[in-house]
């Protein structure tokens, strides 16, 4: 899948805030992002695509703002720049963290199911 890498890096970060620990442990972080990736292969073409294209522009933003791809930051910039997102004067921004802030929250609650 196109940039599992940033995907994979929102998710670890939105399982954190989430949960609100730093030392999630490997299994859930995993679970997350598999339930993640499984639930975006499932969206119809069109709505991928335009994820895709919000991915893309997400990780322009955060490489003119701090030089690095979003994956490559520290956790805790990772963080501010997604808190910074949802106040993000450009909605389809702030629908693209809310995306994932409900798959992750998805992932969680399956994860306390079982």
């Amino acid at each position: 899948m196109l940039f599992s890498n940033t995907i994979s890096a929102l998710v670890i970060t939105l399982v954190r805030e989430n949960t609100g620990l730093e030392g999630v442990y490997n299994g859930q972080l995993g679970h997350a992002e598999s339930f993640v990736i499984n639930q975006l292969k499932r969206m119809p073409d069109y709505i991928l695509v335009v994820l895709q294209l919000l991915l893309f522009i997400f990780n322009i933003i955060v490489i003119i703002k701090t030089g690095k791809r979003f994956s490559k930051l520290h956790p805790s910039k990772r963080l501010r720049m997604i808190q910074n997102l949802r106040g993000s004067l450009f909605g389809f921004m702030r629908d693209l963290v809310k995306v994932f802030d409900s798959l992750v929250l998805f992932s969680l609650t399956e994860t306390e199911a079982i």
